[in-house]
């Protein structure tokens, strides 16, 4: 429930839900003015189930990989859409399901798996209610480590986009404060 003590001037609002099940996403609008409703009230959405099979090669064990789902971010601005700044939720391995699984509220989401895989991205659909299986094949990866050093720790709103270009094709890596560490010199993002 939100209610303002000021008055709000006359616009349209988008308006951001969160809960701890689902996550953030972006529950609707309405115009707001003179003759407006008092009172807006949103649904939750049904989730649905994302459900990610992995066809691993046989030298990478299941549990060396971290299935993600890269979902809005809530803050001072508003919603961010899924690239670059979106936030990621864990997708946990299912065993009954055999499959990286995890309930999502309905929309469109870009998967990505880490570990000792070429770094894999693709999108997934998840519908209301439904059961949405992909399955994706990554193929072994190489152990690339990059150290960036910088002179002060970052605004929680900054973020530094890292693109990696490799034969396979491009890949977009983002460091944020979340990932600094302090070290002699100032901060690292390992």
């Amino acid at each position: 429930r939100f209610s303002s003590a000021d008055p709000l001037p006359a616009a349209t609002y988008n308006v951001i839900a969160w809960s701890p099940r689902l996550g953030t996403w972006q529950a609707g609008s309405f115009r707001h003015g003179p003759g407006s409703p008092a009172e807006q009230r949103y649904l939750v959405p049904e989730p649905g189930v994302l459900e990610v099979e992995v066809a691993l090669p046989a030298s990478i064990a299941r549990e060396d990989v971290e299935g993600l789902a890269v979902v809005p971010q809530f803050n001072l601005f508003g919603l961010y859409p899924c690239k670059p700044m979106g936030a990621r939720r864990e997708l946990p391995w299912d065993p009954d399901r055999n499959a990286f699984a995890g309930l999502l509220a309905p929309g469109e989401y870009q998967l990505i798996l880490r570990g000792p895989v070429g770094l894999t991205k693709s999108l997934a659909s998840v519908s209301s209610g439904g059961v949405s299986r992909l399955e994706l094949v990554p193929s072994p990866g190489v152990a690339t480590s990059l150290l960036l050093r910088f002179p002060r720790p970052f605004q929680s709103s900054e973020i530094v986009l890292i693109e990696v270009v490799t034969r396979a094709g491009s890949h977009t890596l983002d460091c944020t404060a979340q990932g600094l560490r302090r070290t002699p010199e100032g901060f690292e993002v390992a």
